[in-house]
């Protein structure tokens, strides 16, 4: 089983994570450890986490590979997420953003499932970058995906 604990960093430390644009306004500002939320609320953080770290990574590799790449890799992540997990959502990009909407669905499952597919999903989507580029393109959002598991450290218990 996963252990999922939210690591509350200062300002001084927020740049140092890989995660400290702010552009959007959806980084959870939190005065308490994610085990002090409720349900609802630990579910909210984590889907603003990981839509975060979803832009920032289409954000890094839009320049390099374009909408039309990311899309596909994202595309094959999500299928190979939903061979094992039938309810996790397709996430649409357009125009370079994430569609917020991709995620509404998602808010209806329980913690442990939530937390579960989105960490499932991530490390597809690093794997299949991995396979089709080496380490060219991961190495430009493994400072990203480091900042989320910062944030959201993944364990076993």
């Amino acid at each position: 089983m996963l252990k999922l604990k939210l690591i509350i960093l200062s300002s001084e430390d927020k740049e140092s994570d890989g995660m400290d644009d702010e552009r959007d306004g959806y980084t959870p500002k939190l005065s308490k450890g994610i085990e002090a939320l409720s349900e609802e609320e630990k579910k909210e953080v984590l889907l603003l986490l990981y839509r975060e770290v979803l832009q920032r990574i289409v954000d890094n590799l839009l320049p390099t590979i374009g909408e039309i790449a990311i899309s596909a890799i994202l595309k094959s992540a999500v299928v190979e997420t939903r061979e094992r997990y039938p309810s996790f959502p397709v996430i649409e990009i357009e125009n370079g953003r994430i569609d917020p909407e991709s995620f509404h669905d998602l808010r209806g499952c329980d913690y442990p499932f939530l937390k579960t597919t989105l960490i499932h999903s991530l490390e597809r989507f690093a794997t299949i970058l991995q396979d089709l580029t080496g380490d060219i393109l991961l190495s430009k959002v493994k400072p990203i995906l480091d900042g989320f598991y910062e944030k959201v450290e993944v364990g076993k218990e």
